[in-house]
């Protein structure tokens, strides 16, 4: 049994090797991985650290403050603080026109200043600080706003402010982090905070694999009229073609990690180990796949497109699954990615390795259920062909 699954996987080789076709198929299928989860993560991963400055306008509604004989604008100063920031590029409309700018694309957002700013500002309330108004264009995107709203905050804590005791009036220099933390920026527009880089990998990471192991299944279909009324055993059908899915499998994901370790400076807790749990989760993948592409032909495509789709949503890799509603909280033990999105989460943010093992045990299930699904279909397949043989 074991000799001929490995002749039955090594001729599966030597016919690849041959067959130029199948070499063609089998490097897109390689290459759409890595193409996908390099390019994906490549675009979200240092947005902050890009030399781009953003177009905003600020209005400024504060009138200021006379303490004594001496006139004080804090909104001015706002101003001036985000003027100095490479990373905006600041105008200064009238709120009209940067309400039509904002439309029609040409800044990314406004900040408003309103009046009585100042005055706010010098109470030093912590409970009740000056607000700064933020509103983004409707049609923008949730990372674009995000990046917006991050900047300017990150401008005003890298500024100094003048604080003045309205008692004697005597200036005081305040450091940047006292001046953010007695400004609150208002999102008029809704949107979360930002998922960026590192927090997106264990998202990008799996489809590039789901998709990988479709397009696998494209370049070497599970189901092989040649066997069907071979004197192979079912299993060592089953093994030989699963040693060919492996194979391929395991070299998708190892070409997409070197892909990230090297060129994004991935910081992970163990490289080994962040490799060994990708290649897991493509054969993961794989398993599930080629059972419904046995089951359903053309039709277990789409259900797999579908079930990726499920995935996105219910594996917590975008948002807390708690934050989710009620269906894909119930579906969601009962998913891969589920424990994929965990598992790379804890690589790649916590730094932690001990919390895989836990992990692992519903992944094995999930690749040996669809495994023995694939090997009883197999059964029954050639069991009916050789019933009813084809002259």
């Amino acid at each position: 049994m074991i000799t001929d699954t490995i002749y039955l996987a090594t001729t599966e080789f030597k016919f690849l090797l041959r067959s130029k076709a199948k070499q063609r198929s089998l490097a897109i299928a390689l290459l759409l991985p890595l193409v996908f989860g390099f390019l994906a993560l490549w675009a979200f991963w240092d947005p902050y650290g890009q030399d781009n400055s953003l177009p905003i306008a600020v209005v400024n509604f504060d009138l200021g403050y006379t303490a004594g004989s001496t006139y004080i604008n804090t909104g001015e100063e706002v101003i001036n603080a985000l003027k100095n920031s490479k990373s905006l590029n600041v105008k200064e409309p009238t709120l009209s026109e940067a309400n039509r700018q904002l439309e029609d694309g040409t800044i990314e957002a406004i900040i408003i200043v309103p009046d009585g700013f100042t005055f706010k500002f010098l109470q030093h309330d912590l409970e009740d600080k000056p607000k700064l108004n933020y509103q983004s264009r409707n049609g923008a995107s949730f990372f674009g706003s995000s990046l917006v709203l991050e900047r300017v905050r990150s401008s005003l804590g890298s500024a100094r402010f003048i604080f003045y005791d309205l008692s004697s009036t005597a200036p005081h220099n305040v450091l940047s982090l006292e001046g953010a933390s007695l400004i609150d920026i208002r999102d008029a527009s809704g949107y979360a905070p930002e998922l960026y880089g590192p927090r997106l990998a264990s998202l990008f990471l799996q489809i590039s694999l789901w998709m990988g192991a479709v397009m696998l299944l494209y370049a070497l279909p599970p189901k092989d009229p040649r066997l069907a009324v071979s004197r192979f055993s079912t299993f060592s059908i089953t093994a030989s073609k699963s040693i060919v899915l492996a194979f391929f499998g395991a070299l998708q994901a190892l070409l997409l990690d070197i892909s990230l370790l090297s060129f994004l400076n991935l910081d992970i807790a163990s490289p080994v180990l962040f490799i060994l749990f990708t290649i897991l989760l493509s054969w993961v993948f794989i398993a599930i796949t080629q059972v419904f592409f046995l089951l359903l032909g053309r039709g277990g495509q789409l259900i797999s497109v579908m079930l990726l789709m499920l995935q996105i949503s219910a594996s917590g890799a975008l948002f807390p699954l708690k934050a989710s509603p009620l269906f894909f909280q119930v579906f969601s033990p009962f998913l891969p990615m589920t424990y994929g999105t965990t598992g790379l989460n804890e690589l790649i943010l916590a730094k932690h390795t001990g919390t895989l093992i836990p992990l692992l045990l519903p992944l094995f299930f999930f690749l040996l259920l669809f495994y023995l699904l694939r090997i009883l279909y197999t059964k029954r397949q050639i069991s009916a062909k050789e019933a009813y043989p084809l002259h």
